[in-house]
């Protein structure tokens, strides 16, 4: 069942702001709790106001009608790549070796025309050109990394919820499969995210899924619940910060669809809120 109106303005309620807005935020976060994420936690009350001012990772806060913190996350600029380019020489080193048997056999074939030879002779030259050309590029530039195609991107750096804030969360009535994180998502995160896509080039949104369960707990929601995915031609530079994280993104024009089922989907169909 779609969202009501009076759900609606209860998340519009609630404020999204940047982590150094207001001098009342540092006294908040000491209330701010998530055992399962010592390491997210310890950010928000440590380094996360200094980066923010910085300006290389953007912090937010989603703070209640009473200014309690039910959540942060941050976002930052980011490139996603496709390194398939490795294929391209993989390929080409097997073509060259198939041009080089064919212009063997030719030559063993004095009857062929001359003009075939040097076509095929042509043809592996260039490909040797390439071949050193690329090879030289790799050994010797080692401020660059040669990729098929790059994709420019925003990075959700931190997201956690405040554990201790969750039954005033459960205190706004909203549907309870619709919880902190997800809500939080497509309610705060998406829209800015799309707005940013108005000022400049936006293909993905991605994240750095820690999940250490055999069942893959946290990736299967970011994948059921926030229309994350795997992408097997899709890679980024892994940080130390993310060893042993998975790689999940989304295409950003895919967000509005997506937005719009959530909003759709809101409630269970038994619900006569």
């Amino acid at each position: 069942m779609r969202i009501t109106d009076f759900q609606i303005s209860t998340l519009n309620s609630l404020r999204c702001i940047r982590i150094n807005e207001e001098d009342s935020i540092l006294r908040e976060v000491e209330n701010f709790s998530n055992p399962q994420n010592i390491q997210l936690e310890n950010t928000i009350k440590g380094s996360a106001f200094q980066e923010d001012s910085d300006g290389g990772i953007a912090y937010y806060v989603v703070l209640s009608p009473e200014n309690d913190i039910f959540a942060y996350f941050s976002l930052k600029c980011g490139l996603l790549f496709d390194k398939h380019g490795d294929l391209e020489i993989i390929d080409s080193k097997k073509k060259l070796i198939q041009l080089i048997n064919k212009r063997k056999l030719l030559s063993e074939r004095s009857e062929l025309a001359d003009e075939i030879k040097k076509e095929l002779d042509k043809q592996i030259e260039s490909i040797k050109d390439n071949l050193k050309s690329w090879i030289e590029i790799d050994e010797n530039d080692s401020k660059h990394k040669r990729v098929a195609k790059t994709y420019s991107g925003i990075e959700i750096c931190h997201f956690c919820v405040n554990e201790n804030a969750r039954d005033k969360w459960d205190a706004l009535g909203l549907p309870e499969k619709n919880r902190q994180g997800v809500t939080i998502f497509w309610n705060k995160i998406v829209p800015i995210v799309l707005k940013i896509k108005e000022s400049v080039g936006l293909e993905y949104i991605y994240l750095f899924a820690a999940d250490s369960s055999s069942d893959e707990i946290l990736i299967n929601y970011y994948v059921d619940r926030m229309n994350f995915k795997r992408y097997e031609d899709v890679f980024a530079a892994l940080p130390v910060y993310d060893f042993g994280c998975t790689l999940l993104c989304q295409p950003v024009d895919s967000l509005i669809e997506a937005s719009k089922d959530f909003y759709n989907d809101f409630n269970p169909d038994s619900d006569t809120i």
